[in-house]
């Protein structure tokens, strides 16, 4: 597969947990790579049971998973990157990208993207005392000097992650001798990456040149860029011209983040794209929670129908109902789904408000079968 071609898929709190990841990547698969939604680090260097339960190994078998880690603190991001290297993470991605008020007002996720300076301590932060520890896979850069090729390029940074984390998902599909794979493996024991998703800026779509000329200068394995400002939150049109310039800019791959919800708008992405010496694919969130089956059909596959549609969110309710009580919260993580969902339908207002109102898990299926009796609206046709 081409560079270009990757796609990912991104995370959303509350959506994008273990039980959607494994449901998804058996009923449509394509997707490269999982992200994981966001470990809020604290001060007393604890997880909740839920984190601990969605980045187990056990949780994301046969997956392609990154975990994600929301801190602007040097410590709490080191202690996060200890405990999932021992998990077998290879890489981890850093969220300076997240819009929520309840993560911007701390001055993190997005809201970090604001504060550069600081920003720029904290990467010169994690990038030299990783490299001391001897866990980097690339050297980082100096503050006082200019990035050359003659150190480890983040490409070849991005490359080794990759190869390592790709490896583990290989290993856990049953790929490879038990030989093989511990001879390949021992370089990346005490090795990881270190990944960004970011947006362009906090209040205008100029910050971008700031920002990334801090990225710039430290061996980042990749960047997600969604092509938005913090305030612009998820409303109106992305700036992919924005990431235009950024992609002629940086000396780190980049992938495309921001209103892909088509088959067609991937593709005038990915063709606008990937002549780019730095472009690394596609990453698409809404779309992809929206119509489960786009990748699928992005890939050549089958689009989206009530049959495959069924069996998905059969094994997704089922998850749920294994591992919440009752059924009020059951059917509350279901019809969050179909906030999304319900919008592949034409002429479903109806059920769609039966699925709001059901008040247990009969209710809740009667009016799901109902809907999905509705037409199902062609990927380029939906909204």
């Amino acid at each position: 597969m081409m560079v270009a071609d990757r796609i990912y898929f991104a995370p959303m709190e509350g959506i994008t947990g273990h039980i959607y990841r494994n449901a998804h990547a058996k009923h449509y698969p394509g997707v490269d790579r999982y992200y994981l939604p966001f470990i809020a680090v604290h001060a007393t260097h604890n997880m909740k049971n839920k984190e601990k339960k969605d980045i187990s190994p056990a949780q994301n078998v046969g997956l392609c998973a990154i975990p994600q880690v929301l801190t602007r603190n040097v410590d709490d991001f080191l202690w996060a990157a200890d405990e999932l290297r021992i998990l077998g993470y290879r890489e981890i991605n850093l969220n300076f990208g997240c819009p929520s008020p309840t993560v911007t007002s701390k001055g993190k996720g997005a809201a970090f993207l604001g504060l550069t300076d600081e920003m720029d301590r904290f990467l010169d932060g994690i990038f030299n005392e990783l490299d001391r520890r001897g866990l980097l896979a690339a050297s980082p850069k100096k503050p006082e000097m200019s990035y050359t090729k003659s150190e480890r390029d983040p490409e070849e940074s991005y490359a080794e992650s990759a190869c390592g984390q790709e490896r583990l998902y290989s290993q856990s599909r049953g790929g490879g001798t038990e030989e093989n794979s511990s001879e390949e493996n021992s370089s990346y024991d005490n090795k990881i990456c270190v990944s960004v998703k970011t947006r362009i800026g906090v209040e205008r779509v100029d910050e971008w040149e700031r920002i990334f000329a801090i990225y710039n200068q430290y061996p980042i394995s990749e960047l997600t860029v969604h092509a938005r400002t913090m305030r612009e939150f998820y409303n109106g049109e992305a700036h992919p011209e924005i990431f235009g310039e950024i992609l002629r800019m940086t000396r780190i791959p980049v992938v495309y983040n921001g209103n892909v919800f088509s088959v067609k708008e991937y593709r005038e992405l990915r063709d606008l794209f990937k002549s780019g010496a730095h472009f690394s694919g596609i990453m698409i969130g809404r779309g992809l929670i929206q119509n489960p089956a786009l990748v699928q059909q992005i890939r050549g596959g089958e689009g989206l129908s009530a049959g495959n549609l069924m069996a998905f969110h059969d094994e997704v309710l089922s998850g749920y109902q294994r591992e919440l009580s009752g059924d009020t919260h059951v059917i509350s993580k279901m019809k969050e789904l179909w906030w999304y969902m319900g919008r592949m339908f034409s002429d479903a207002d109806k059920p769609l408000k039966r699925v709001k109102k059901a008040k247990n898990v009969r209710e809740y299926r009667a009016a799901v079968r109902e809907l999905l009796l509705c037409d199902i609206l062609q990927t380029d046709e939906s909204v």
